[in-house]
């Protein structure tokens, strides 16, 4: 972002500032959009184009009696960060009521960029709980959920090193093939026993699960552009991951294979550690964590009962539970007045089908096209009934909002 300073502030930075941090921070595109053009309208704007994709903003603006002005901001970070999400959503709120001088909100939004995030000891531990909750989901055992939390810190760790900014895809190949290889010794030395377990629940903290269902999700509110950029950077992401881990599986001679566990309590048990794991990662505040694993842990459950007790296909399933999490999502954002990604994105963690798109990768890297079709078809089911759950509680949502408005 442009550095700027007191004395030569204006709308413009401030608009594009804040849009910038949401933007890195994960935030829906149309979100940025829509946060921009209220700021900038509440300054005195009188027409303001916003177009906007994972990588870059495009603003066009103008002030009474002023020419159009035409700004364009690059970005390479996208960190899903619930916290800078939530305080920047309550700035523009602020600013549109408010309308503060440039200076006070310059000034705080220093103050939210600066805000430090968990530290990162707590954010390795979130690692932990995240790699072990998701092996025990996936068939694993203590041992194997131990070995995975281990091979996650060490993934989490080497994810930090900022050469990714400019290089994403070659560094994730790079975490890959050392998560792979620390997956296969943990197996080797009998540290571990299940090797599929261990290597599905540390690839959680490389694998695009949730970019891939946002995409889906942008694509069917017509905001294709961002959509299918941010599907694409996802499959490439997938791939780099599949091919780091199928090179070890490849030498050590073992097989791996995507499967649940059979009972019903322990994948329960794993989805709220998982949760809970990355709603850390995800820098969600203090006081919305308990909020979130419960969220977390009714979407799973409900997920686990319709699958398993009722008989429903993953398809319903997934899209039930998804429509359910985003319908209380909605509802708490109103009531908490916070975004309603706070409450949605955890929530939706134990649903993400991750697993499911590596071990599509990894057919694919492999030449299985028999189990890359079957699993590929699977996988795509799952993100399109989640993003389908989670347009239509929105859409349910604001009907309602409107009804009630009217009345």
């Amino acid at each position: 972002m442009e550095n700027i300073t007191l004395d030569n502030i204006s709308e413009i930075d401030i608009g594009l500032r804040i849009g910038t941090n949401l933007l890195r921070a994960g935030a829906e595109i149309k979100r940025v959009e829509q946060t921009i053009t209220y700021i900038l309208s509440s300054y005195g704007a009188v027409n303001v184009d916003v177009f906007c994709i994972p990588s870059l903003i495009l603003l066009s603006v103008e002030f009474n009696g002023d020419r159009r002005t035409t700004r364009i901001e690059r970005n390479k970070i996208i960190n899903i960060d619930l916290y800078r999400i939530e305080k920047f959503n309550s700035l523009s709120r602020y600013i549109a009521l408010e309308k503060p001088s440039l200076d006070v909100v310059y000034e705080e939004i220093l103050k939210i960029e600066s805000k430090k995030d968990y530290s990162f000891i707590i954010l390795l531990f979130g690692a932990l709980f995240s790699s072990f909750g998701f092996s025990l989901l996936f068939g694993g055992s203590f041992l194997d959920g131990l070995a995975a939390g281990i091979v996650g810190i060490i993934i989490y760790a080497l994810n930090q090193i900022k050469l990714k900014e400019q290089y994403a895809t070659v560094h994730t190949l790079f975490c890959s093939l050392v998560g792979g290889l620390l997956c296969v010794l943990m197996t080797y030395i009998k540290l571990a026993n299940n090797l599929s377990a261990v290597m599905t629940g540390a690839i959680m903290i490389l694998i695009p699960g949730l970019m891939i269902s946002t995409s889906i999700r942008d694509i069917i509110i017509d905001d294709i552009l961002s959509g299918s950029l941010r599907f694409l950077q996802s499959i490439f992401i997938s791939l780099a991951i599949a091919a780091g881990f199928s090179i070890w599986t490849r030498i050590y001679g073992g097989d791996i294979a995507l499967s649940m566990n059979d009972t019903l309590y322990i994948p329960i048990i794993g989805a709220l550690v998982g949760t809970f794991g990355f709603s850390l990662l995800f820098n969600s505040k203090y006081k919305r964590l308990p909020i979130v694993i419960i969220g977390g842990l009714i979407t799973f459950t409900l997920y686990i009962i319709l699958l398993k007790i009722a008989g429903l296909n993953p398809f319903f399933s997934n899209l039930i539970s998804a429509f359910t999490a985003g319908l209380l999502s909605e509802v708490l954002a109103r009531l908490l007045k916070a975004p309603t990604t706070s409450f949605m994105l955890p929530s939706l963690i134990p649903l993400v089908p991750g697993a499911s798109l590596f071990f599509t990768m990894y057919y694919l890297v492999n030449g299985d096209l028999g189990n890359f079709i079957s699993t590929l078809m699977t996988t795509l089911l799952v993100i399109l009934a989640i993003a389908l759950g989670i347009v239509v509680s929105g859409v349910l949502f604001s009907l309602i909002l409107k009804k009630n408005n009217n009345k």
